[in-house]
């Protein structure tokens, strides 16, 4: 088994050293795209000297990456600094909807060279080549939504050491971008914590404590590609791409599984209730899908049920 991985993953890097030959093509056609996509007076921001520069590296950096195998590929500290260049030059010129936009033009166009090198010679090398490529440009996603809020303030959460809401939102829009355009589906978890030190306890000393505990957990219960955020109000949240309701379902419950082995060893009572809205299941929306995650949380916390699910949209 392991041998014949081996020579998957060899076939998939020579099909892949081929699609690099065009990287300088294919960065080409992701700039006609984002000017066709641009109101006339953001073209004088757009950067040129990245785009010649750096975009056909990192086009290389993705594909090397794509190539390495094993079923988490990721990209390196240099390689997503690159990356977050993009948003940092464009400044405000850009929206994080805008942003978002031209990210997926640039996994579209990656996208596009694959299918038109692989998809008639070995589908079944395509179809593992898009998976790994779709896990790298979440990674990138949410790495440009770092690079908008530079210097911000209110990004990272002390408590938690998660990113707060002001990003949640940046990469939420970026997501419904991403479903709308490419149907690229994902799922949006809202956590309601409950434990000693929380609001509901009336008491605020181990507020903080309890936070980091679940946060902790958290992170050990959901994939790589997926994003923990803190919310306000003791709430934590979880986009993770390419998972409907019944996937998130089941992260949802490892995480309540986590928290039950953490009181029977330590006697340490916390309990999260959790509320899921997918898109575009539930709607393609931002704030629909936030509201209708957190309607569900409030209900599963009312209902003493683990998780509960939003209501589906009108068809």
């Amino acid at each position: 088994m392991s041998g014949n991985g081996d020579r998957a993953d060899a076939a998939l890097r020579a099909q892949l050293a081929l699609v690099g030959r065009s990287r300088e093509e294919i960065a080409k056609a992701w700039l006609v795209e984002v000017i066709l996509g641009s109101p006339l007076a953001d073209l004088e921001q757009m950067p040129m000297s990245w785009v010649s520069g750096e975009l056909p590296v990192l086009i290389g950096d993705i594909l090397a990456a794509v190539g390495e195998g094993g079923s988490r590929p990721s990209l390196g500290e240099q390689q997503l600094q690159r990356a977050g260049r993009m948003a940092e030059l464009r400044g405000e010129a850009s929206s994080p909807g805008q942003v978002a936009r031209e990210v997926a033009s640039l996994h579209s166009a990656l996208l596009s060279k694959l299918r038109e090198e692989l998809d008639g010679a070995d589908p079944q090398l395509f179809a593992e080549a898009a998976e790994r490529l779709a896990a790298l440009f979440g990674e990138l996603g949410g790495h440009t939504v770092e690079g908008m809020l530079e210097g911000g303030g209110d990004y990272r959460d002390p408590s938690t050491g998660l990113p707060g809401t002001k990003p949640m939102r940046m990469r939420l829009e970026q997501m419904v971008a991403g479903a709308k355009r490419y149907g690229q589906p994902f799922s949006l978890l809202v956590f309601g914590v409950e434990g000693p030190g929380t609001r509901e306890e009336g008491e605020e000393s181990g507020h903080d404590a309890v936070l980091a505990v679940v946060a902790a957990a958290l992170r050990g219960s959901i994939r790589l590609v997926d994003e923990a955020y803190r919310l306000e109000n003791d709430e934590l949240c979880v986009l993770a791409p390419s998972q409907g309701p019944a996937q998130a379902t089941q992260m949802a419950q490892r995480l309540a599984a986590l928290l039950a082995r953490l009181e029977e060893a330590g006697g340490l009572r916390i309990t999260v209730s959790a509320g899921i809205a997918a898109c575009p299941d539930h709607g393609d929306d931002p704030e629909r899908l936030l509201r209708q995650a957190d309607t569900a949380m409030w209900r599963a916390r009312a209902t003493g049920q683990p998780v509960t699910i939003g209501a589906m949209q009108d068809r």
